[in-house]
Parts: structure tokens; C-alpha cells; sequence
């Protein structure tokens, strides 16, 4: 076995352990985070929260498995460490990522005005568009800065990529439980994870242009 096929085995174990306890403590953190937002901001919210999340499940679709098709155009370049190529590609990478970002902000301001329609007893909770709006740009965000963690998965170094990800949960779930306890309030919830998710982002950016 060569001393590169070696290495990517080395890499594929240490991802596949690290994941996996990741996983198992955000699983925590969103138990933990959700039973503190029922407690003090009820089902009304949940219902909102749910359904904000299932929108942009739908408006996601967008990117039409664009990262996966990424990341595999990525690996030979990284083996062959063909700098070129690899640059190429994510400058390509960040357009593509950039253009869906915008696409799903311009989409999701389009359902605004169908909200009366689509969400039930719509007048029982009052400024329901700039929930919206500031749950959107959490999701909006990411997508500026996360073509660069294409290039860690790419390279079997998924496990920064998940750490750095994990960490800015950890503090974004115990900011957001402070902010629920203290001030009661959805809208500052939302803010929390938008500044959570861009901080995330900047941070794991720099990590790769280290790399």
C-alpha cells in the first residue's frame, strides 16, 4: 500500500469516529435547545420555527446536489496536487455557491406574501415576515462562505470542517437559551444563529486559507 493510500485510510477512520460523536452531541444540543424553546416561547412558535425550517428544506433544493458533484471533481486534483486545477475549481465553486445563495434569497422573499394563506391563524402571531427574514438570512449566509469547506471534505479533513461547526453550535445553543430566559424573545433567538453561522463560516474560511 502506498504511503498516499495509506495516509487517505488514516484520514477516512479518523473522520468516520469524529463524525460520528459529533453527531451525537449536536443531537444533544438540539434536544437541549428545543426543550428550553417550548418552556418559555410554547408550541405556537415550534409550529413557526418547524415550518420555517421545512420552507427552506424546499427552497435548498436549489442546489441539486451541486456540493456532492463538487467535492468529487475535487479529489483527483488534491491527489495529483495540481494547484491549478484546484484553484479553478473553487473559484467555480464559490460562483456556483454565491449564484444559489442569492437564488434562494430572492425565492424565499417571493413566499412572503403567500404566508397569509399558507400559515394557519396567520394574525395570532404578529411580525411573522421578519421571523422570516431573519431565518432566511441564517440560512442565506452559509452559503457565501461554505464552498470552502468543499475543499476539507474533498481532502478527507471533514472532521475540522465538523469540529469548527460543532463549537459555534455549542456557543450558539447557549447563547440562544440565555437570550430565551432573559428577553423571551424569537426574533433575538434568530440573530443569535445568523451571527453563530457567520462567525462559523469567517472562521472556518481562515482555516483554510492557512491550509
Amino acid at each position: 500500500m502506498s504511503e498516499k493510500t495509506s495516509g487517505r485510510w488514516r484520514k477516512a477512520f479518523v473522520n468516520s469516529t469524529v463524525l460520528t460523536l459529533l453527531q451525537l452531541l449536536t443531537i444533544v444540543l438540539r434536544f437541549v435547545n428545543q426543550t428550553f424553546f417550548i418552556q418559555i416561547l410554547g408550541k405556537e412558535f415550534l409550529g413557526l420555527n418547524g415550518l420555517f425550517t421545512n420552507l427552506l428544506t424546499y427552497l435548498s433544493f436549489a442546489k441539486l446536489g451541486i456540493g456532492t458533484s463538487i467535492v468529487f471533481s475535487l479529489y483527483k486534483p488534491i491527489y495529483d496536487n495540481n494547484q491549478k486545477k484546484i484553484s479553478a475549481l473553487m473559484n467555480f465553486i464559490k460562483r456556483a455557491y454565491t449564484g444559489i445563495g442569492i437564488a434562494i434569497m430572492v425565492l424565499g422573499v417571493a413566499l412572503i406574501p403567500l404566508f397569509p394563506y399558507i400559515i394557519k391563524d396567520y394574525g395570532d402571531i404578529q411580525h411573522i415576515p421578519i421571523y422570516f427574514l431573519l431565518y432566511l438570512s441564517n440560512s442565506v449566509v452559509s452559503y457565501f462562505f461554505t464552498y470552502k469547506r468543499s475543499i476539507l471534505i474533498a481532502d478527507q479533513k471533514e472532521y475540522k470542517s465538523s469540529m469548527n461547526t460543532f463549537k459555534y453550535t455549542l456557543l450558539q445553543t447557549v447563547l440562544q437559551i440565555i437570550v430565551l430566559y432573559f428577553f423571551k424573545a424569537y426574533a433575538l433567538y434568530l440573530i443569535v444563529a445568523t451571527v453563530c453561522t457567520l462567525i462559523s463560516n469567517l472562521s472556518i474560511s481562515a482555516l483554510v486559507n492557512r491550509e
